[in-house]
């Protein structure tokens, strides 16, 4: 059962391994592509700053092309803290994918004590099985002859005293008689026990099976020594359980905490996506509206008062172009969503900690 049981973990580790790689890869190359994009988008912007600029000094406009320029100045202004509010954003996902690849090697150094505390464990539990089968083989050899042994000293230190008892209190030759036949029955038994003792120990002499005897009784020391030993070794054992089962959970949750960063990650990878489309949608309006001011503005002089000024035209289609960013985008649209990606960076400084 234990096998199986570290089979199926080995190939759990493999199959969450190749997932968190995956999905740190994914994470790591979408941050990567939109570090382009926010590049391209400076320099864009920068380079239409410069125009601007160019043509206000060099050119001598009226005033309502310098109302207009006024206009696309603070729109720029607009997109430049826009810019800068996405790179504030892209280190902050940069700091988050960091904190991820902690996580996974925390997660991988866990494993590697996990197996350790199993190897060992299995060690234990194999030595633990040997030494309580040497222990059986012992006993059922030297446990016999050894309480025979001592059943029959027993007796004789009985009879000796009874010898001695009835010797000091002069009791009649009959009684004398029947304890000397005791003893010489008790002496004969006794060496009886004593060949057997030498056929049992396989020696030659009684000090040999005695030196056994003293063997037997250290060994049985020993053995109570091992009994001892093999006590702590199961109290390790399941400590050495309890703490791969705390640090089961404890993988489990951390594993839990990055699925969820990385979940909150994608979305706002997403969000970031569509900022960065609307962003490149006011670039674009930005580009065209100096040539389309131009000719609205020779228009405007020969029409009747009635019609639409260049400014009102201008600010139609700023309306325009801002309606999808306020569609697509809601973090650039309302200050509540502002609000909201605070609270997302307080907690992702939480979960980190």
């Amino acid at each position: 059962m234990t096998s199986d049981y570290d089979d199926d973990f080995e190939v759990d580790e493999i199959s969450e391994s190749e997932n968190e790689q995956g999905g740190t890869n994914e994470a790591s190359a979408e941050l990567e592509r939109l570090r382009s994009e926010n590049l391209k988008l400076r320099t864009k912007v920068d380079h239409l700053t410069n125009q601007l600029k160019h043509k206000s000094d060099t050119e001598s406009r009226p005033s309502s092309t310098r109302s207009m320029s006024s206009i696309w100045e603070k729109k720029m202004a607009i997109i430049r803290r826009d810019n800068a509010r996405l790179s504030r954003q892209v280190q902050q996902y940069s700091v988050a994918a960091e904190t991820i690849t902690g996580l996974e090697n925390k997660v991988k150094e866990l494993r590697i004590n996990m197996k350790k505390i199993l190897d060992e464990n299995k060690a234990l539990k194999r030595v633990q099985r040997e030494q309580e089968k040497a222990l059986t083989r012992y006993d059922e050899q030297l446990a016999e002859p050894h309480q025979m042994v001592q059943a029959y000293q027993n007796e004789i230190r009985a009879l000796k005293l009874s010898i001695r008892q009835q010797q000091s209190s002069r009791v009649d030759e009959n009684a004398a008689r029947k304890v000397k036949l005791a003893y010489a029955k008790v002496t004969e038994k006794y060496r009886g026990l004593q060949a057997t003792l030498l056929q049992c120990t396989g020696t030659d002499s009684v000090e040999a099976a005695t030196a056994a005897l003293e063997k037997f009784s250290a060994l049985s020391k020993e053995r109570e020594e091992f009994r001892v030993e093999r006590d702590k070794v199961s109290q390790r054992v399941k400590s050495l359980e309890h703490s791969k089962v705390s640090a089961t959970k404890r993988l489990e949750l951390q594993l839990k905490h990055a699925e969820q960063k990385i979940a909150r990650l994608t979305e706002a990878n997403a969000a970031l996506q569509a900022h960065v489309k609307t962003a490149t949608h006011l670039q674009e309006a930005a580009e065209f509206s100096p040539a389309l001011k131009a000719r609205r503005g020779g228009k405007g002089h020969s029409r009747s008062g009635s019609q639409t000024s260049p400014l009102t035209t201008v600010d139609k289609t700023e309306a325009k172009v801002r309606s999808p960013l306020a569609e697509t985008s809601p973090a650039i649209a309302s200050p509540a969503v502002k609000a909201d990606d605070g609270e997302f960076e307080d907690d992702f400084e939480v979960d980190s900690d």
